[in-house]
Parts: structure tokens; C-alpha cells; sequence
């Protein structure tokens, strides 16, 4: 069961021979859907990504924010050492395995920041001042 598999509902058929069923919410959706931003370079959508992190934890709100692999993770994470902001990295290196559970055992804690890689279990946390 998911939220996302409407999107994917051709891979579902085409690689898992599986139909995918739309069960509706039991109460009205509270959250706002924006539209789509589209950025003319890969360099202009991180500088941005960076600058709403920075403002949505100013404000002492936990974050979490997908990446959609480790060297992206790794690029984010070097630019959110630039603009001051600390963080912990938790992705699919081996250094990063012991520190796993203590990592995830942190998120949604007051002026947290997250960031997952949508791989398997890869991401990247990045922790409040």
C-alpha cells in the first residue's frame, strides 16, 4: 500500500503484472499541492533547494528532503556545509551503517532537517544548530 503507486500505475502493469487500486482517504486531504518548479539547470534547482531548507528551518520546523542518489546526497551535503547548516550524512557507504538507527531514531525531532536518497535505505539527515 502507497500513496505514489497512481503515478507508476504503467511500471506496476508492465514490469509486476499487478493492477493498482485507488483507495480514497478517510478524511479530506489537509495538504496543499504546488505545482511543479522547473529550473534551467541542475545548479539553479540546488542553490534553491538549499535556500527553502534554510528557510523552513529557520523557523524550527523538521525537514526531511529526497535526493535520488548518494552522490546527489553528497552534493547537497557539501552545499548545506557552505550556507552554515549541520548535518549528518546517512547513505549506502559503510561508514554510515553504525550510526544508522541513532540517525533515524532523531527525525521529526524541533529544528531537524532530513534528507533521503530514494534508494533502498540511503539518506541523508542533517541536523538543527
Amino acid at each position: 500500500m502507497t500513496g505514489t503507486a497512481l503515478t507508476e500505475v504503467s511500471e506496476f502493469d508492465s514490469i509486476y503484472k499487478l493492477p493498482v487500486a485507488v483507495v480514497p482517504t478517510n478524511r479530506k486531504v489537509a495538504r496543499t499541492d504546488n505545482p511543479d518548479v522547473v529550473y534551467k539547470t541542475e545548479k539553479f534547482k540546488w542553490k534553491a533547494t538549499v535556500e527553502e531548507i534554510k528557510q523552513i528551518h529557520s523557523k524550527g520546523r523538521p525537514i526531511l528532503v529526497g535526493t535520488t542518489s548518494v552522490e546527489k546526497s553528497e552534493l547537497l551535503s557539501s552545499m548545506l556545509t557552505d550556507a552554515g547548516i549541520r548535518y549528518q550524512t546517512l547513505n549506502a557507504k559503510p561508514e554510515n551503517v553504525e550510526r544508522e538507527s541513532e540517525i533515524i531514531a532523531q527525525s521529526g525531532r524541533k529544528v531537524r532537517v532530513r534528507a533521503c536518497v530514494r534508494v533502498m535505505v540511503v539518506a541523508v539527515w542533517l541536523q538543527g544548530a
